[in-house]
């Protein structure tokens, strides 16, 4: 049994249990057409629920977090498991640098596609510098699939470059 067939507790708002069931994995190996998981890091539920609803459609599989901690606990306990995850920047408790900078710790190989509504002037340069992709919002549907498939198929050629 994965990681991702069991419940896992996480913290909510105000320290309060909630539980969140995570979906099956699906490896790329799978033969039912099903992409790798991506894990989305942002506050606004509208925008969570909207990349989910787009990705799912276009065969991801998706986690979503509402803060950084929730999003990192997520990450700890599958860091081979997700594929990239999109993380915005400006987030309370933990801000998208912050929370960066423990998912560089967590999993170092990890591949992250910034989003925000800032320009990307306007971010610190340790947090652009130490992603794969900066996509500023509002963006098309169609930038957002683009941009993922070359995050994950820049994944694919280090894999290739390592064997």
């Amino acid at each position: 049994m994965g990681i991702f067939t069991a419940a896992m507790a996480l913290f909510g708002k105000g320290g309060e249990q909630t539980e969140e069931r995570l979906p099956e994995a699906r490896r790329p190996a799978d033969t039912s057409g099903h992409k790798c998981t991506i894990l989305i890091i942002d506050d606004d539920p509208t925008f969570l629920e909207t990349m989910r609803s787009l990705l799912r459609d276009d065969g991801y599989n998706v986690l979503t977090s509402s803060t950084g901690p929730k999003g990192l606990d997520m990450l700890r306990y599958a860091p081979r498991d997700i594929g990239a995850v999109m993380l915005d920047f400006n987030m309370p408790r933990f801000n998208g640098a912050e929370t960066l900078q423990f998912l560089r710790r967590l999993c170092p190989q990890a591949k992250v596609l910034a989003v925000s509504g800032l320009r990307a002037d306007e971010l610190p340069a340790d947090f652009r510098e130490g992603v794969e992709r900066f996509l500023p919002k509002p963006f098309t549907s169609a930038d957002l699939l683009k941009t993922l498939d070359e995050v994950l198929q820049a994944e694919t050629a280090d894999a290739a470059s390592v064997n």
